[in-house]
């Protein structure tokens, strides 16, 4: 089935990898057979499903899983040196949601979400972790999604990145209202602590608190992203501490030269990737005061 392929392939690059001492479980021989065992029946069960329901091969930029109700699920990552993560096992399903029960011992830093929302969306299939709802929403809201390749993002059954979408998708009820029907806009009403924090080398980002204008009662969610606009650079921002009049946001700035966030500036909220942003120059001619770094934490 083509749809396997790229499993099929992506297996191929286990051999400059399994050569390293001391390596992970996953590496291992049995582990590569049950898994190749595990790829044939769910393949098998595909075939011969009238609906397969949400059964098949997705796709999360490198990440890979192949899943079927009753055969179960393999997981695969990799990165440009080959194979970095391996999982399989069986899969229960309650109450809408797909559970994960894995057979090999997790990794600390494991990319695998251990359950999953089926999300439909026309002819779609997503696997969203449940705890990457709202990101998903985000996506939509932005205009990411849907998206038409593989990337990075929710699981998208391989071959779906060619359909359309109508409707909306089928979120759970509760995550509903975080897809926008039109734009949030708003403005910073005040601003808290900035800081520059340091990450890998001598690359610096800066965050900035910032109190909105808007809350609940504009169709503010916890979690739900923001865009903030200003001349030469965008960047986003996204709500926390909802109260009914106004949220908390954390903006992250990349170039630290830019302007501070200062009172007055807009921000908006998109809805299928259009906003309304009107960008107050007289608020982006202010020189940058004097910043605290932060030093890399453990």
């Amino acid at each position: 089935m083509a749809r396997f392929a790229l499993i099929a392939v992506a297996a191929l690059s286990l051999c400059a990898t399994r050569i390293v001492a001391g390596t992970p479980e996953f590496y291992s021989e049995a582990a590569e057979a049950r898994s190749r065992q595990l790829r044939r029946e769910i393949e098998e069960e595909c075939s011969n499903a009238q609906d397969a329901h949400w059964a098949g091969c997705y796709c999360s930029g490198r990440s890979v899983i192949v899943i079927a109700p009753h055969a179960g699920f393999v997981f695969e990552h990799h990165e440009s040196l080959g194979l970095s993560e391996r999982n399989h096992g069986t899969v229960q399903e309650t109450n809408n949601t797909v559970y994960l029960v894995l057979e090999l011992q997790r990794r600390t830093d494991s990319r695998l979400p251990l359950a999953f929302f089926p999300i439909r969306w026309g002819q779609r299939r997503y696997l969203v972790p449940t705890n990457r709802v709202v990101a998903f929403c985000n996506s939509i809201n932005s205009g990411y999604e849907p998206r038409y390749d593989l990337g990075s993002g929710a699981f998208l059954r391989e071959g779906d990145q060619k359909e359309r979408v109508q409707g909306e998708p089928s979120l759970p009820a509760r995550y509903r209202p975080y897809l926008l029907t039109q734009p949030i806009s708003a403005h910073i009403k005040k601003i808290g602590r900035s800081s520059l924090r340091s990450l890998h080398g001598d690359f610096v980002l800066r965050e900035t608190v910032a109190v909105l204008n808007v809350g609940t009662k504009h169709g503010v969610l916890e979690g739900l992203n923001f865009r903030l606009h200003y001349p030469g650079t965008s960047t986003g921002a996204t709500a926390e501490d909802v109260t009914e009049e106004s949220c908390v946001t954390t903006i992250t700035q990349f170039q630290t030269n830019a302007p501070l966030p200062s009172v007055g500036w807009r921000l908006s909220a998109p809805c299928n990737g259009r906003d309304f942003v009107t960008v107050d120059k007289q608020s982006t001619q202010q020189t940058p005061g004097p910043l605290q770094l932060i030093p890399q934490t453990e």
